[in-house]
Parts: structure tokens; C-alpha cells; sequence
């Protein structure tokens, strides 16, 4: 029986859920104006008001930056453990959000909850109108029951996080359509470690099996219907194999997918062409292309042989390396470094002409590898502890120290050096000043 109306409707919860998931019902009561849920959500009205204005009676974790962190005080001790490793996650992602929709981010509150009753993300996660004012409250199904929960837990934030800044932007994406859910499962790919993402989000096959249904030149306005998802997932990866940034296509905006294939490429002939690329290719993900980093974002050091050598995430979330195998000439192929990183990896050369990657790790600190000898071996992957969010940045000083630069929680710049050239470093230190947007 749905619960009746009081007062002003809310606007419809925008949700990542599972196409065929019913939610547990919910024993806490629900705040009025959070009354009028998503219409596949199913929740009673209970006898225990919630806190805060929140739809669980919740328990502060924290807040940095602009974002709180609560979890749902019926999940106990597992529930505090993920939403305070959710409160060392949260600023990353919300600074990558500033920088690809290009608009400052406004308060955010993030509540782990029972979503699903198993604690194991198929609750998926949602909020309300699709902007920071009335949709700045994202419920997260708790996660703990998995191996990589706060790998996951990341993974519904930045979904539900991603469709707040296209109402900030307002250019089009609609975070109720087919277009903005699209973009949102997106950036919850892409901007998450590797196997993060759940399966069950997949939908870019949906697509395929249903015949490439038209939701280019028209948007569906739903964001429940893993056909019109599927086409807009697919389209976006698309966009990334023909060499746009991420940043670039969400910059450019636009009511429907052809809209915005038009303000990158100057054609109308959206539809077709991704029909073309799409039958091209055998479809069991949402990257068929196997799109290799952020935007096809490589970076190349060179040896001191003169070789050069080129560094990349690959889709298995670690590093691959691709060298010449003589200076000016051949090329090995590409092959595994390890690690699991976060970030593009940034190389440079030491002063004895040793290669070395930095990266930020799952854990936000920044993670580097090293050459042995130049021009041969590598060391194993080791950490250099801090917490970023952002890429990390490599100088080289005149004496030939190398210097790590990044941003820190606060916003702030920080960095660690090479106290002597070659060898050993610092500890991080703070250069101070306020990072907006990187």
C-alpha cells in the first residue's frame, strides 16, 4: 500500500538500482518530504522518526570539504568501519566531478543505509531532485558483506554524485533520462577502481539485444530502462575510443546523445555512427573497445639510452608499459606492470636516468615503481603514504631531486621530495592554498 501524500510532493528519488530489484522495506519512519519514492522502491511507513532530516535514523561519521558522512545506526560497528573509509574516498571523486562538468559542487551528505537488507550493494543507491539543493542527500546501499566494499560503496557515490552536478551544469544531461543515467553509470566506472563497478550495472549489452532502438536522437525520459542506458553507456566509452577526454564530452552537454555528438564532431549522423562502431565490435560490456585509461591518456618517459616508453592503466586497473626496443625503432608491446591504480600514471626520469611511475593507489596515498638499473628491471611497487586527491605531478629540481606534487584533503598543495638525488625521500609537507578544480 503506498503511503499517502502530506503536504507538497518530493520529486521522484534518481536511483542506481538493479533493473529487477525490489528494496527491503524500510522499519524507520520517513520524513515527509522524502515520502514519495522512485515506483519500483518499496518502503512502509514505520513509527521511529529519522534524524537530521534523513530517512534512517543515522550517526555522524564525519565531514571534509563539502561532504558529511552519516551510516544508518541499524548497521552497527560494520556500518561505522565502511562509512569512515567512505569519509577518506569521498573528496576525489567530488573534485573529478568539479573538473569534468567544469561547475563548483555544493553541499553533499552521504548516508551508508539498508538499502538491500544483505549489505552487499544490490540495494544499488538514490536521492532526490537532480541538482545539490534537493538532491543532495545520496543513500548508499551498505556494501560490507564484500570483499571490496569501499571499492563498490565508491562506486554508488559517484553515481548518484554525478547527477547532482548535471542539474549544477545544466546543459542538458538529465539525471531522470536516459541520457544522464547513462553518464552516471559511466562516471561510476571510470572514475572507481577496477572491479568496482557492479555486474549487475552492466547495460550497454541491453542495447545490442534489443536492436539499437533509437535513443540517440531522442532521450527516454526514464532512467529504469537498461535499453536507453545501455545505448548511452556505449555512446560515452564510444566517445572515449575516438579520443575525446572525459571532460570534453560531459563539458559539451546536450539534451539528447546526438546533441552532443554534434558539439564534439560538427555532424548529424550520431545515430548511424554508433550503430556502425557498435555492430563493429562483440558487445558483453559496457566497454567493448577496451578503452585504456581516462581518455586514452598515456604518458612516455625515455630512457637513458634514448628509448622511449610509454606508461598507461590498463582495463585490468593496473599499469602496462609498451617501450622501443632500439632508440628510433620497434616497439616491444604491451605488458604488465601490476598495482591497481586510480589516477594517470606520471613518469620521470631520475638524474641517473633511472625511469619512475608514480600513482595514486586504491587507498588514496600516492603508490610509485622504479627502475632498478637504467634502461632495465623494475622494483616492486611501494607506497610513499599521504592522501590525495588528485593526480599526483612529478618536477625534477635543478640538482636533479625528483618532487611529488599533490592535492591533499584540505585542498591544499602538498608535496615530498628526494632528499638527495637518486634516493630516499621526505615526508609529505604542505605548500598551502585552496585547490577548487584541478
Amino acid at each position: 500500500m503506498p503511503p499517502k501524500a502530506r503536504g507538497k510532493a518530493a520529486p521522484p528519488n534518481r536511483e542506481f538500482l538493479r533493473a529487477d530489484f525490489a528494496r527491503k522495506p524500510a522499519q524507520e519512519d520517513l520524513p515527509a518530504n522524502r515520502e514519495f519514492l522512485h515506483r519500483d522502491a518499496v518502503r512502509t511507513p514505520p513509527a521511529e522518526a529519522a534524524v537530521a532530516g534523513l530517512n534512517y535514523p543515522s550517526t555522524l561519521v564525519g565531514t571534509v570539504g563539502n561532504i558529511t558522512v552519516y551510516y544508518a545506526t541499524s548497521l552497527g560497528a560494520p556500518g561505522q568501519t565502511l562509512a569512515t573509509a567512505m569519509l577518506g574516498r569521498v573528496l576525489g571523486p567530488y573534485y573529478d566531478m568539479e573538473t569534468w562538468f567544469g561547475v563548483s559542487g555544493g553541499p553533499t551528505t552521504v548516508v551508508v543505509a539498508p538499502l538491500s537488507g544483505s549489505n552487499d550493494g544490490s540495494g544499488g543507491a538514490f536521492h532526490y531532485g537532480c541538482d545539490f539543493v534537493s538532491g543532495g542527500t545520496l543513500y548508499l546501499d551498505a556494501t560490507f558483506a564484500l570483499a571490496n566494499a569501499t571499492d563498490v560503496e565508491e562506486a554508488l557515490y559517484v553515481a548518484e554524485l554525478s547527477e547532482c552536478f548535471m542539474g549544477a551544469q545544466g546543459l542538458g544531461w538529465g539525471c531522470g533520462s536516459s541520457n544522464g543515467e547513462g553518464l552516471s553509470r559511466f562516471c561510476a566506472a571510470v572514475d572507481t577502481p577496477f572491479g568496482a563497478f557492479p555486474s549487475w550495472g552492466i547495460t550497454g549489452p541491453s542495447w545490442v539485444s534489443a536492436g539499437y532502438p533509437d535513443w540517440v536522437t531522442t532521450t527516454e525520459q526514464s532512467d529504469r530502462d537498461y535499453v536507453s542506458t545501455g545505448c548511452a553507456v556505449l555512446y560515452l566509452y564510444w566517445m572515449l575510443f575516438l579520443g575525446y577526454s572525459n571532460a570534453e564530452v560531459i563539458k559539451a552537454g546536450g539534451a539528447t546523445l546526438a546533441a552532443n555528438y554534434q558539439a564534439l564532431t560538427g555532424k548529424n549522423t550520431a545515430y548511424a555512427d554508433l550503430k556502425a562502431a557498435v555492430q563493429a565490435v562483440t558487445v558483453t560490456s559496457d566497454n567493448p573497445w577496451n578503452v585504456i585509461d581516462l581518455g586514452l591518456m598515456k604518458h612516455i618517459g625515455q630512457n637513458a639510452d634514448g628509448r622511449l616508453e610509454v606508461f598507461a592503466q590498463g582495463a585490468d586497473g593496473g599499469v602496462w608499459h609498451n617501450w622501443q626496443t632500439a632508440p628510433n625503432n620497434g616497439w616491444s608491446g604491451w605488458a604488465p606492470m601490476g598495482g591497481v591504480i586510480t589516477t594517470d600514471p606520471e613518469v620521470a626520469a631520475n638524474e641517473d636516468g633511472r625511469l619512475e611511475v608514480f600513482a595514486r593507489g586504491t587507498d588514496n596515498a600516492v603508490w610509485h615503481i622504479w627502475q632498478t638499473v637504467p634502461n632495465n628491471g623494475w622494483s616492486g611497487w611501494a607506497t610513499m603514504g599521504g592522501v590525495i586527491t588528485s593526480d599526483p605531478v612529478v618536477g625534477r629540481n635543478q640538482d636533479g631531486r625528483l618532487e611529488v606534487f599533490a592535492r591533499g584533503t584540505d585542498g591544499a598543495v602538498w608535496h615530498n621530495w628526494q632528499t638527495v638525488p637518486n634516493n630516499g625521500w621526505s615526508s609529505w609537507g604542505s605548500l598551502g592554498g585552496i585547490l577548487e578544480i584541478p
